[in-house]
């Protein structure tokens, strides 16, 4: 098979190609790693959470300290209406802010049996 052989000019076109598409997939990949490492961030924060909230039921002092806490960390309006029984005087933004986070509704019908 005889065929042409690339100019040298042909062959570094050719290589940085190469090296754009390489950064193209380490980027995606990082995005990739990135978003793991974010969600993997806030189940660590959730159950810590639910580990900390489990604890101060048990123990009152433990209660009083998270209380305190509580009091003095959060400062956000919007993180402050999570906790109506310390924060009374929050502001509401929106009835959204109100209403309990529930799964969205769908449209579908379904069929009952009868």
């Amino acid at each position: 098979m005889t065929g042409t052989r690339k100019s040298l000019r042909e062959r570094i076109k050719d290589g940085e190609r190469d090296v754009l598409q390489k950064q193209a997939y380490v980027d995606r990949l990082n995005a990739q790693l990135k978003e793991i490492t974010s969600a993997e961030e806030t189940r660590r924060k959730i159950i810590t959470g639910a580990a900390v909230e489990t604890y101060a039921r048990k123990d009152p002092a433990f209660c009083e300290l998270l209380r305190r806490i509580r009091l003095e960390g959060v400062t956000r309006d919007c993180d402050r209406q999570v906790f109506p029984e310390l924060f009374p005087d929050a502001p509401i933004k929106s009835a959204a802010a109100q209403r309990p986070m529930t799964a969205p509704e769908t449209t579908e019908t379904r069929a009952v049996p009868s």
